[in-house]
């Protein structure tokens, strides 16, 4: 998170390209939302269960990360990912929907719920926005977004194995997200996941870049 906020803050637009970066993580890490809280008793159980918080520079609510690949991208308000929040969402999920027909799987976008429904429970997995991607009626990646004047940034995860006990344990409620490991038999590994991704966005976007896959 600490290098998504760097790369965020540090970055020069010299052309329209944006900047495609993959991790995983080492351990079972709890992120959330910009400007989420959390409650007292979800904090102890946290501690409890030897699991780390850390906040994200974009919002949404929070995400366990266990089982997942995140990735991120800074971009200039040029280029692929130009317009307002909507669209460059929309740019953003239709480089990953492409990257996911590579796949085999045949993704859309999320859709918004009705207001009285969204935001209260604290897990990601337990709200669709226009800025998710599904399959079928299950969301199956979450993504959020920060923008200054000069730049954009969005992340987004993507589970290959829900790790769904301890997120029971957690969230003290199923999820209701699904996986790739619903899905694909075998699971590709996060390589081969983020191979897939980065094409996606090169075909869509009618670009060529290299990501950067690291553990953070």
């Amino acid at each position: 998170m600490q290098q998504d906020q760097a790369a965020y803050s540090d970055f020069q637009p010299v052309s329209d390209l944006p900047l495609l970066r993959f991790y995983t993580w080492s351990a079972p890490t709890l992120s959330i939302g910009r400007f989420q809280s959390l409650s007292e008793v979800l904090h102890e159980r946290l501690q409890t269960l030897n699991i780390p918080v850390v906040r994200r520079p974009t919002g949404g609510q929070a995400i366990l990360h266990a089982g997942d690949l995140t990735f991120s991208l800074v971009a200039p308000h040029s280029g692929p990912l130009q317009g307002n929040v909507t669209q460059s969402f929309a740019a953003f999920a239709a480089g990953v929907i492409c990257g996911l027909q590579m796949l085999g799987l045949n993704a859309s976008l999320g859709y918004n719920q009705p207001e009285a429904g969204r935001f209260k429970a604290p897990s990601c997995l337990e709200h669709t926005t226009a800025a998710d991607i599904c399959l079928g009626n299950q969301k199956l990646l979450g993504a959020a977004q920060v923008r200054s004047r000069k730049n954009l940034l969005i992340q987004a995860v993507i589970y290959r194995q829900l790790h769904r006990e301890l997120l029971q344990t957690i969230f003290e409620a199923s999820p209701s997200g699904t996986d790739l490991a619903a899905h694909l038999t075998p699971v590709p590994d996060h390589q081969t996941l983020a191979q897939c991704i980065c094409k996606g966005f090169e075909k869509h976007w009618g670009i060529r870049f290299e990501p950067a896959t690291e553990r953070g």
